[in-house]
């Protein structure tokens, strides 16, 4: 049966939120699939794909876009005319002036050609690479480690700092003796008595510490560190050297808060993609009902098959937006 629309029907078509297309299997003598063309267009998918209806209806797919024969899209196509069978894929496709994007599809057979509604998820594969690639940047920069070191003899008041450190605090050796009171005065003022108490506990009970601190540059800027270390005792189990580590996790800190943003915003896409996927599949076999329906002329098959279907989206969605249940 060839696809054949009425206009009634691609009115009703035409005037869905979604975005539809529709297409007709091309067979040579043997009846074989040998292409398909595009033979409606609805206005959502126009702009959607940003190509004028009139270029694309009437347009032999493996004629007009280069490689489409030997396209995964094609053999998804072939597989919903000959089987019957409902697909849900992804594909490259042109958004116009917007050059090529990535949509995400369900079709189902129609007549001897197919149906296909569609989304445009160009910006949420794109937000997935960029996440994917923060990450592993953010994996690099935890392997090359800006770590520095300092050595606090606490009998003779003297403190020892690696150049590393030296170029975490932002000073130079000729600018800067390093010291315990010094140190403590270029911890930022909401840290600065937390990190005097850890450290002050350490030195009266002998166990090693940890925590995280914020430090101030001579420029202004502050700079995020993890710092930890020991206190090494006397004979008479009396302080009298105090080690350390501080590794400079600033930019761990900021790229962490963006990847934290980042996958918030990926995880809203997605459920929106969900919330598409599942009523654009709750939808389409109800859709393909009334469109038959509406070609017979049957009007009371046409308000059933619809009110079912929109009963079922709302369904749909009512599950969507419903909180989770607690376990």
């Amino acid at each position: 049966m060839a696809v054949d629309l009425t206009d009634e029907t691609r009115a009703v078509l035409d005037a869905l939120p979604i975005a539809v297309v529709a297409g007709r299997a091309v067979r040579d003598k043997s009846a074989y699939v040998v292409d398909v063309e595009t033979v409606f267009v609805n206005a959502a998918a126009e702009e959607a794909t940003g190509v004028p209806r009139e270029r694309q209806v009437g347009a032999r797919l493996g004629e007009t876009v280069q490689g489409f024969r030997d396209s995964e899209l094609y053999q998804v196509l072939l597989g919903v005319i000959q089987t019957g069978e409902p697909a849900t894929y992804e594909t490259p496709w042109w958004r116009g002036e917007r050059g090529t994007g990535i949509f995400a599809a369900r079709g189902v057979r129609f007549a001897d050609g197919y149906l296909a509604i569609f989304q445009d998820v160009t910006e949420s594969r794109a937000a997935e690479r960029q996440l994917r690639a923060s990450e592993l940047r953010l994996a690099e920069a935890q392997r090359i480690a800006h770590v520095g070191v300092w050595d606090w003899d606490i009998r003779r008041d003297k403190v020892f700092w690696s150049d590393e450190l030296y170029r975490i605090y932002g000073v130079s050796q000729s600018d800067y003796a390093p010291s315990y009171q010094g140190y403590l005065e270029r911890v930022h003022p909401e840290d600065r008595e937390y990190v005097a108490d850890v450290i002050e506990r350490s030195y009266r009970d002998g166990k090693p510490f940890s925590f995280d601190e914020r430090i101030v540059r001579p420029d202004g800027s502050v700079r995020s560190l993890h710092s930890g270390g020991r206190v090494t005792m006397d004979a008479k189990r009396r302080p009298a050297r105090m080690l350390g580590v501080c590794h400079d996790v600033t930019d761990w800190a900021q790229t962490e808060t963006a990847l934290a943003a980042a996958r918030a915003d990926l995880e809203r896409r997605r459920f929106s993609e969900r919330q598409a996927a599942q009523i654009n599949e709750g939808i389409i076999d109800g859709l393909v009902s009334a469109m038959q329906a509406l070609d017979d002329g049957n009007a009371r098959a046409v308000r059933l098959a619809m009110r079912r279907t929109l009963e079922q989206a709302s369904r749909i969605v009512t599950d969507l937006q419903a909180p989770a249940r607690p376990v």
